[in-house]
């Protein structure tokens, strides 16, 4: 149904973003404040399991970050590969997953907690 769809935001670094933005900015956040940083690094900080722990997955690849070379082309449509989204790392250049949803979305801001960053969760007003 179109309409049980979860449309929460969240507040991080004072944008407000949709689940998918919000992964994409902690990760950039998260990089840009832990430099040098490579993938396995990454890796570590943003382990699969936070995405993957979802009862309601698509896409075989679960995962949080990726090294855009192992991404196949078809499922770019499902990670940040736009010009500007991917993250140029010192040994690697990584996408983000887009793959969020009302359950592994959890796991991301427990984690986000954990690493010192505090994220706000917002609801969209509701249209009757």
């Amino acid at each position: 149904m179109k309409g049980s769809r979860d449309h929460t935001k969240y507040v991080f670094d004072g944008q407000t973003l949709s689940k998918r933005r919000l992964v994409l900015a902690l990760v950039k956040r998260y990089a840009q404040d832990n430099p040098p940083m490579n993938f396995s690094h990454l890796l570590e900080a943003f382990p699969d399991e936070l995405q993957a722990k979802s009862p309601t997955q698509f896409h075989k690849i679960r995962c949080v970050v990726r090294r855009l070379h192992d991404v196949p082309q078809d499922a770019h449509k499902r990670f940040f590969c736009r010009v500007g989204e991917p993250l140029q790392l010192v040994d690697h250049v990584v996408v983000v997953s887009g793959e969020w949803n009302k359950h592994n979305i959890q796991n991301v801001l427990a984690h986000a907690a954990a690493l010192g960053y505090a994220v706000e969760v917002t609801h969209p007003p509701i249209n009757h």
